[in-house]
């Protein structure tokens, strides 16, 4: 709780406006213990979220996978929406599950594949 006190305080000191929910500062915390640097992930979060469907697509394509656009953009939104599904090792099966709902279960298995390849570093490597 003191961690988590300690994050609000920095982010009102520094006149940001983050829309943080729980579950989002839980993840920071978490990040923390697990030594990777707050820098890191939001620089991380900034490339996920400014990621573009032909980026994705590049990625995708790098992996010899085919994905049609259709489920490109479907799987962006949830990447956007919840980044720590991505950003976050142990919550990449959220993504798969919101994945398989809205495409099908064979994009969710590619996409999977992807995850596992380090896509992370890919992230790192945009812009």
């Amino acid at each position: 709780m003191v961690k988590l006190l300690k994050w609000k305080t920095f982010m009102k000191s520094n006149n940001r406006s983050y829309s943080l929910n729980p579950l989002f500062i839980r993840d920071i915390i978490f990040v923390r213990k697990k030594g990777v640097n707050m820098k890191d992930m939001n620089v991380l979060n900034h490339k996920l979220q400014t990621m573009t469907r032909k980026e994705l697509g590049a990625i995708c394509k790098s992996h010899n996978c085919k994905i049609n656009d259709d489920n490109l953009s479907i799987a962006l939104h949830l990447m956007k929406n919840n980044p720590s599904s991505i950003l976050i090792e142990e919550y990449q099966i959220i993504f798969l599950i919101e994945l398989k709902k809205e495409t099908s279960k064979e994009i969710s298995d590619e996409f999977k594949d992807i995850l596992k390849h380090d896509f992370i570093h890919e992230i790192e490597l945009l812009h």
